[in-house]
This record gives structure tokens, C-alpha cells and sequence, in this order.
């Protein structure tokens, strides 16, 4: 760990946010013994829509900012210009609706300090759509964009010569933590993993287990973790259909520990709309997972491989989807005796080490130093 600054002094490394959720505690955990109060991450309490919470817990390198929203598609950011200003390098959020972000990273340019913007190479409705151009000329600013995936790396190379690119592998577990969830007991259940949202599609999940439910062993669950406004609807649609005794929500669970169980009991997961690291989570337990085939995908969707750690159905189609999970519990002990090599792939392409070291790069720094 480097020596403590001293009392008043700006810490030199910063990560700045709208929110940040729990799922990102091991990698900014690791960063933060790596650099002392040298570092500081700052986020708001919430994310636009208010799904993604800050949950992080990081002691004297986290302190809580102001977020102020407008129409729930723009932002500016308040309590942190001082010390984003004085910082020797500053990790931004590339979401060019953030007005602050433009300021800041102009006011750094002029100063000749280290920036970069981190985020995706398009937005969710595709490439070359929406507010790519104005991704591009944010990047620009910064100097040095951060990519979550090897793919959007070299998108990010192709379009913007000139920008320095580095590449931080969006990951969530310790290479040490990512290892085959096993039970004593054989795992059984379906899985959903994420926020109860509309375009995750978590009702066309309901809707193709119930209709593959009666040729599923008895014990078969659909247990679903996460939180979100479709929640209530779904919860009717069991009960209306009768299958709520097998239709479980878990709410919200954070914890390396409490999610491995849950892992522990799934035969299989399915993110049945647009998925992101979520695939990433599943595979680190060795579990493999069921996708729509035509979703606008985060760039995650890159370590999915037909066949071996994945099944694509056709998107939108209930029985398609509902043959997806048959053919897996038809295929049972194959994919069992699978999940130590999906695991391993996940731990040498996805670990949180590997996602230090392309934030540390954005830095400056390398190798930690």
C-alpha cells in the first residue's frame, strides 16, 4: 500500500460516478489498498432512473456527491469540483448528458492534467445511434477512454486516432472467488439475476416457464434476485397462473456469499431480454446462461459462446425460450460437468484483477505503481 498523504492534501487518483453499485466493491476495494487515500471515488446516491444504487462501502476513498437531474436524461454534478479539479487523474462516467462532465474535463485540458472517459463505444439503441457522436467528441476531450470489453476496445481504436484506449474488463469477483458454485445438492432451479425491468423482459421468463413447467422435475423453481417496478406484475401473473409456490423473488442480494447460493441451486440462467454483467456473473459460478439472439446487448455479450458456456433462443418468443430450458434440463449432467471449465474461462478473461490493471493504466500508473 503507498504511504497516506497527509491531513488536507486532494487525493491524486479519482473516480467520479452518477452511482455506483455494489457489484463494483471488489475492484474499487482493490484499488483502494493499492493507492491509500491516494484514491477517492465520488458518486451520487442513485442513477438517473433511480434502479442503481450506490451501495459501495469503501470508507475514507468513497465520499457521497450531489447529482442534480433534469427530465431524468441529464445531470450536473455538485460537492466535488475542488478535488476533481486538483487530482492527478480523473476517471469521468462517459455519459455525455452529464453538462459537469463537459466543464470539468475542459478545465483539465487547459491545465494539462489526465483524463478519461469511461463508458461504452455506443449506446444501447446501437451503433452509430443516439449520442454517438457526441460520445466520440466527450472521448476526445478526455484523451483516454476505458472500455469495459476487448471488442469495444477496438471500436474505440478504429474511430477515435489520436485517443489513447485502454481496456479495464468489466468484472466483478477476485480471480480466487471465481470457482464453480456446487452444492451438496444438484442444482435445479431457473435463475434470473438483474432489475425488474421492462426491457430485461423478465414477464417473457414467467411466461416460458410456465408453459415448460409440466415437463420440468417437480422441485424445478424460477427464483428471481433483483428488485424493480415490474415486480408487482409479476408477482400476479404467478399467482393468476397458479404457479406461485415455484415462482420465488429474492429481492436484492449483494453479497459474494449470498449470491454464490443462490448460483448454488441454478441449473441455469436466463437473461431472456439485453444483457451485460450479469453474463459475467454467471459464468464466474460455472453457470451457463440462455439469451435472446436479436437484444441489444452490452459489449459482455462478448464471452458467450454458443454451445459451451450459452444457448441463444429467438428473441421475444416464449416457446422458443421455453425449449431453450427444456434442452438444458434434458442435457443436465453435461452442463454440470461443464461448469469448472466455464469458470475457468471467466477467471482468465474476467477478473477483477484484470479490470485494476486497465483502470490503473487510465491512471497513469502501471502495474500499480
Amino acid at each position: 500500500m503507498r504511504r497516506m498523504p497527509q491531513n488536507g492534501k486532494s487525493a491524486k487518483y479519482i473516480i467520479l460516478q452518477t452511482s455506483i453499485g455494489d457489484y463494483r466493491q471488489a475492484v474499487l476495494q482493490l484499488l483502494a489498498g493499492r493507492y491509500g487515500t491516494d484514491f477517492l471515488v465520488l458518486a451520487g446516491k442513485e442513477y438517473f432512473d433511480g434502479t442503481t444504487k450506490t451501495r459501495i462501502k469503501l470508507g475514507d476513498n468513497f465520499r457521497l456527491i450531489r447529482n442534480i437531474f433534469f427530465l431524468q436524461r441529464f445531470s450536473f454534478q455538485l460537492d466535488c469540483w475542488k478535488s476533481v479539479i486538483a487530482a492527478d487523474a480523473v476517471i469521468f462516467e462517459g455519459n455525455p448528458r452529464i453538462f459537469s462532465t463537459w466543464i470539468l474535463l475542459g478545465i483539465r485540458r487547459v491545465l494539462g492534467r489526465r483524463s478519461a472517459a469511461w463508458g461504452h463505444a455506443w449506446p444501447r439503441k446501437g451503433p452509430l445511434k443516439g449520442g454517438t457522436r457526441l460520445r466520440d467528441a466527450l472521448n476526445r476531450l478526455a484523451g483516454v477512454v476505458v472500455a469495459y470489453t476487448r471488442t469495444e476496445a477496438g471500436h474505440f481504436r478504429k474511430r477515435l486516432p489520436g485517443v489513447e484506449v485502454v481496456c479495464a474488463p468489466n468484472s466483478l469477483y477476485a480471480r480466487g472467488d471465481i470457482r464453480p458454485a456446487v452444492a451438496s445438492l444438484p442444482p435445479r432451479d431457473i435463475l434470473y439475476v438483474g432489475r425488474l425491468v421492462a426491457e430485461k423482459k423478465p414477464q417473457l421468463l414467467l411466461e416460458a416457464f410456465i408453459r415448460v413447467m409440466p415437463e420440468l422435475p417437480a422441485d424445478a423453481c424460477l427464483n428471481f434476485v433483483g428488485a424493480g417496478p415490474q415486480q408487482s406484475l409479476l408477482q400476479k401473473m404467478a399467482a393468476d397462473r397458479g404457479v406461485e409456490k415455484r415462482v420465488l423473488f429474492r429481492g436484492h442480494v449483494g453479497g459474494y456469499d449470498d449470491i454464490r447460493k443462490e448460483y448454488q441451486s441454478a441449473l441455469v440462467c436466463v437473461s431472456p431480454g439485453y444483457i451485460g454483467l450479469s453474463i459475467i456473473q454467471s459464468l464466474s459460478f460455472g453457470v451457463p446462461i440462455i439469451t435472446g439472439n436479436d437484444e441489444p446487448h452490452a459489449p459482455e455479450i462478448e464471452a458467450a459462446i454458443e454451445g459451451e458456456n450459452s444457448l441463444f433462443f429467438r428473441s421475444d418468443d416464449p416457446d422458443a425460450l421455453a425449449s431453450s430450458i427444456l434442452s438444458v434440463f434434458k442435457q443436465k449432467e453435461s452442463w454440470i460437468g461443464r461448469r469448472r471449465s466455464i469458470s475457468e474461462y471467466c477467471a482468465e478473461n474476467y477478473s477483477v484483477e484484470k479490470m485494476a490493471q486497465g483502470l490503473s493504466e487510465a491512471f497513469g500508473c502501471h502495474e500499480g505503481k
